[in-house]
């Protein structure tokens, strides 16, 4: 499949385009801002696509500040924007601890905020500071477990994390019945157009080889998202879903995997060079330059009224 540049379209092209689709999901992280400031024109971006009659929601993979972090953020472009409009990994990792009934503790590496909605949601977690490490070498060593009640444990973005909270993640996967769950999955989470911190892949990747366990994921691009979204939204038909990213790997990687239509901004992580690895079944279906650029596109070559193009 070869990518669109959407500049290049002429305006039946474009008609065609916005015609195709009726909700649009996107990213929030170097698709609406960078460092936590907005792009310029993405206020009016997603004003003029709402008055084209699109749902738009807003799906993260940042579970760090829960979804009041995220909704903080976007009433920053938008100040009518409501918690269902937004999606964060921790909501789906709820839903399903929810739907399996699940009444055994929790085992977290991640944030204090993403901690909170846990227990929020009516789960107990463990105190994942409150063992010496020679303790803890002694349970691994002899084949125990620090907290029997442990069920599962979830992996996410955690800034304190220690070879010791690592050490204690591992022990309690080696129970085959404990369930290995996963938030993000990002290799890099950026802090500006040029800084990166390490993503949680990592630490994952390093785990499942350590016990031999295949995690569950909940970020993009997994499939348990790709159900709670669809749930949460009604979304009936993935074709007329335009998913909007900056992330080859997660953002257009997940829109692929869901059947999605598929449009990669270049204002975040990924540069047009990056284009040249892939293969034609992992390619966007579109490109532009940045989310404020389809503003300019509809008011340019489209006719929007009563909430149509």
């Amino acid at each position: 499949m070869s990518i669109k540049n959407l500049l290049e379209l002429n305006s039946s092209e474009l008609t065609e385009f916005f015609q195709s689709f009726d909700v649009v999901l996107c990213d929030c992280d170097g698709v609406l801002w960078l460092e936590h400031v907005p792009i310029l024109g993405v206020k009016e971006t997603l004003s003029t696509l709402k008055a084209c009659g699109k749902r738009v929601y807003f799906v993260s993979n940042n579970c760090s500040g829960g979804t009041k972090h995220v909704l903080n953020g976007l009433h920053k472009i938008d100040e009518n924007l409501q918690e269902h409009d937004v999606v964060i990994p921790t909501q789906a990792i709820i839903s399903f601890l929810k739907e399996i009934n699940f009444d055994k503790k929790l085992f977290v590496l991640g944030t204090n905020a993403m901690k909170k909605n846990l227990i929020d949601a009516g789960f107990a977690l463990t105190n994942t500071e409150d063992i010496d490490f020679m303790e803890l070498m002694s349970i691994y060593k002899h084949g125990n477990k620090h907290d029997e009640d442990i069920g599962a444990c979830i992996l996410d973005f955690d800034y304190e994390l220690s070879y010791k909270k690592l050490l204690e993640f591992m022990i309690y996967l080696n129970d085959e019945e404990v369930l290995f769950i996963v938030g993000a999955t990002d290799k890099a989470l950026p802090l500006s157009s040029k800084k990166f911190l390490i993503g949680p892949w990592y630490f994952e990747n390093m785990l499942q080889e350590r016990t031999n366990r295949t995690s569950m994921r909940f970020g993009k691009p997994s499939s348990n998202l790709h159900k709670f979204i669809s749930k949460k939204y009604n979304i009936e038909n993935p074709s007329r879903v335009l998913f909007i990213g900056d992330s080859l790997d997660q953002d257009i990687q997940f829109g692929i995997n869901c059947g999605y239509q598929t449009l990669l901004v270049l204002t975040g992580v990924t540069k047009l060079q990056d284009l040249e690895r892939l293969s034609s079944d992992e390619m966007p279906g579109y490109y532009i330059n940045g989310f404020a650029d389809l503003d300019l596109l509809i008011k340019n070559n489209l006719i929007v009224t009563n909430g149509a193009t």
